[in-house]
């Protein structure tokens, strides 16, 4: 092994590590406690009414952390990274069609009123290099913030292919 190679090594595993040290104690810490999710352009997803909603089910445009903008995202069985993401009352978030999806065609791309765990409620939290994270939904698309966040209709799409400055999130945990 070369000292180019055992650089390059080092270096991506630090990028790694910075990665999963996301704002409040990164991915492994959303185990243990609330977290909030915050869009590219600094504003919390919020689920409306606390969850359990079908339309008009979610927004971007919180500029704070209120009890709605708090969600439990626990480990479950599925690609490494997969959680559930749980409103304050309780309820799943739910790719719909598990994901491909874009808001200007489909308003609401989530929902939030399962009771029960299915494939379309497990997500992939996929740690960027920056520090941010990508929500991978079922069908293998990733979750967009509309305009990187700030929005209250036309919220989410979940058809990206790739991760741009809209795809990326920061958990703020133990809130």
């Amino acid at each position: 092994m070369t000292i180019r190679s055992r650089i390059a090594g080092v270096l991506a595993a630090g990028a790694v590590a910075a990665a999963l040290s996301v704002v409040g104690g990164g991915v492994a810490n959303a185990d243990t406690g609330l977290c909030a999710l915050q869009t590219n352009t600094g504003n919390y997803v919020e689920a409306a009414g606390g969850g359990g909603r079908t339309s008009e089910v979610m927004y971007t445009d919180s500029r704070g952390i209120g009890p709605f903008n708090k969600f439990k995202l626990s480990p479950v069985g599925g690609p490494s990274g997969s959680r559930v993401i749980q409103t304050s009352n309780g309820r799943y978030v739910t790719a719909v069609a598990s994901g491909g999806l874009s808001g200007a065609d489909t308003p609401d791309v989530l929902h939030t009123d399962a009771t029960r765990v299915g494939s379309w409620e497990k997500f992939v939290m996929v740690p960027q290099v920056d520090g941010s994270l990508a929500i991978r939904v079922a069908d293998g698309h990733y979750l967009t913030a509309r305009l990187g966040g700030g929005q209250q209709t036309y919220v989410f799409n979940t058809n990206a292919t790739q991760v741009g400055s809209w795809e990326k999130f920061r958990l703020v945990c133990n809130v």
